[in-house]
């Protein structure tokens, strides 16, 4: 399962999924079977001992999912 989902990509929310080096062997080979058998078209997934990717593009407010819609909100992450 995903760590957390975007909701302001479109009509379909996108998965995020992270694995760290923390993460066991055994927890990080599930995550990544999971990851690639999720069925999504599309996901967002970072390995936190690489740098991090660009998110998704946010969509229009008219094209975004109705549950946990943000108007007018940006995301922000701390540098």
């Amino acid at each position: 399962f995903p760590n957390a989902l975007l909701l302001d990509c479109g009509t379909t929310p996108v998965p995020l999924h992270l694995t760290s080096e923390f993460m066991s062997v055994k927890d990080r080979a599930l995550k990544e079977k999971a990851i690639q058998t999720g069925g999504s078209p599309s996901h967002w997934y970072w390995h936190t001992a690489n740098a991090i990717p660009a998110l998704p593009n946010i969509a229009p407010w008219p094209q975004r999912g109705s549950v946990g819609s943000s108007a007018g909100l940006q995301r922000r992450f701390p540098h």
